[in-house]
């Protein structure tokens, strides 16, 4: 799936996915919220290539897969990325 993003759970099978349409996500990474006491309470952020001339990060409810937001970046992402240094 390099088009798309997953969410699988091992013990029932469920599986949930994020996709758009012309994006390529990158690594997602979960960020727990402050004071979680579940496993899924936070959020998941990924870099995005595409579909227009510049990436983005994708944030996603880390228990529903609901997409929350998005942050457009300022350049374009490549195609897997996993992070880059700017420094300004």
């Amino acid at each position: 799936m390099g088009n798309a993003l997953s969410k699988l759970d091992v013990a029932t099978g469920a599986a949930l996915t994020w996709h758009c349409p012309g994006a390529a996500p990158g690594e997602p990474t979960f960020i727990p919220r402050p004071g979680a006491t579940e496993e899924d309470d936070g959020v998941v952020i990924a870099p995005c290539a595409g579909p227009g001339p510049n990436g983005f990060m994708v944030v996603l409810d880390a228990r529903t897969w609901q997409e929350l937001g998005r942050a457009e970046l300022p350049m374009a992402a490549p195609y897997r990325f996993h992070g880059a240094w700017l420094p300004q």
